[in-house]
């Protein structure tokens, strides 16, 4: 969830650097790498009053040569052969730090080439290399456009189709109301989802009760497509209820808890709901996700947990596989695991608070005792990939 979390944090800072700088998308590894170096010197851990940079190398980052991600710059030409008389310089605009020596990777939008170089002369406080205009009108014109058109999004979205015709007129509707969309464009944009699931057998277990839930001839037949701020919100629409009740039978399944009387002298980690529409390629609400996930922030290292690294595939490696796959002309699946991180086994003792709206009225005291990882939790990639390893070590591969 960490690892998660972060890798989050670096995509949103690539695409604002890659927006406001106006540069073109296949930049966007330069900017993740740009940021991730940038925050790795500049941000101060709380816990350690120290940047991770210092607390890898022992010693405070010189950030003396940091300049603004795509701010204008003027590079020596000494990549060609200009003679006496030409200029011996070109305007580019600053995408990376090199990785091997104390150089910069700048772009030419000239001849669209990306060149590494020392001599290099900076123009941070100017304008930035493409100049953008935006009228406040256009700016807010998305959020206008949000507000009075979501009753109608979702009107058009709960209504029975029951001819072609209608059906025809209806996705027109709704995929109109989608145009004042933010057009913004993320790493993700073009790998396509696979409907693939692993599907767990249902089996039995806690149940909510209709008379939990109001108005439940009102709720909608659809998906929903305004996401609840709390479990007062969600306990009100039907289509949260049955996602909710699926979020605790898959719980249940795999035996991540117990309840248990409340031990004495162990901390206690909270609980909380999160609501989120899944969305398709044309940003059209496909179905709802009601996840239970620990509030892990109040865990503390050496008592609730040790380990929390997990590898992760970089970008790098991933670019490589699919351009390997293209080349000798592979098919490529993608495959979404459902719950997955609820199998990683727990190597240490994690109690958690009964969750709001779901309190057992024969034992309301007591919590419950996990014996695999929860959502949130900061040993939670860890118990898992410990889990993934096992399965894939016995299973041939090294």
């Amino acid at each position: 969830m960490v690892v998660e979390r972060r890798n989050r944090t670096l995509v949103e800072a690539a695409r604002t650097m890659l927006t406001f700088a106006n540069l073109p998308m296949f930049l966007w590894a330069k900017a993740i790498a740009t940021a991730c170096f940038t925050q790795n010197h500049s941000i101060i851990h709380k816990r350690f009053d120290k940047t991770p940079y210092e607390l890898i190398n022992k010693r405070k980052p010189n950030i003396k040569f940091f300049h603004v991600f795509g701010c204008r710059c003027y590079q020596l030409n000494d990549y060609d052969d200009v003679g006496k008389l030409k200029a011996k310089g070109d305007i580019g605009v600053f995408i990376r730090y090199s990785k091997d020596f104390a150089a910069f990777r700048v772009y030419n939008k000239r001849t669209r080439k990306i060149h590494e170089s020392l001599n290099v002369n900076f123009d941070d406080i100017s304008e930035m290399a493409s100049k953008q205009s935006k009228d406040l009108e256009d700016l807010f014109q998305k959020i206008y456009d949000e507000y009075f058109n979501s009753s109608k999004l979702k009107k058009s979205l709960t209504t029975n189709v029951e001819t072609s015709n209608t059906e025809g007129e209806v996705f027109h509707e709704v995929s109109e109301s989608f145009q004042g969309e933010s057009s913004s464009s993320s790493l993700n944009d073009d790998v396509k989802q696979s409907p693939e699931e692993v599907i767990l057998p249902q089996t039995n277990t806690l149940s909510i009760s209709n008379d939990m839930i109001s108005n439940v001839d009102e709720a909608s037949s659809s998906h929903n497509v305004i996401e609840p701020f709390n479990v007062a919100e969600a306990l009100k629409d039907a289509d949260w209820v049955i996602e909710m009740q699926d979020e605790l039978d898959q719980i249940a399944r795999l035996n991540v808890w117990r309840l248990v009387s409340k031990p004495k002298g162990k901390s206690i980690v909270k609980t909380k709901w999160i609501f989120k529409n899944k969305k398709d390629e044309s940003s059209l609400v496909i179905r709802n996700k009601a996840r239970l996930v620990a509030v892990g922030y109040n865990q503390q290292e050496g008592i609730d947990y040790d380990e929390t690294f997990a590898p992760v595939a970089q970008f790098e490696t991933i670019c490589l596989f699919l351009a390997y796959a293209a080349h000798k002309d592979f098919t490529v699946f993608q495959m979404e695991v459902k719950t997955m991180f609820l199998n990683g086994i727990l190597k240490v003792e994690v109690y958690v608070a009964q969750h709001l709206g779901f309190v057992s009225k024969q034992y309301p005291d007591h919590v419950y005792a996990l014996d695999k990882a929860l959502y949130g939790l900061k040993q939670e990639p860890r118990a898992l990939y410990d889990v993934l390893l096992k399965f894939l070590i016995d299973s041939g591969f090294q």
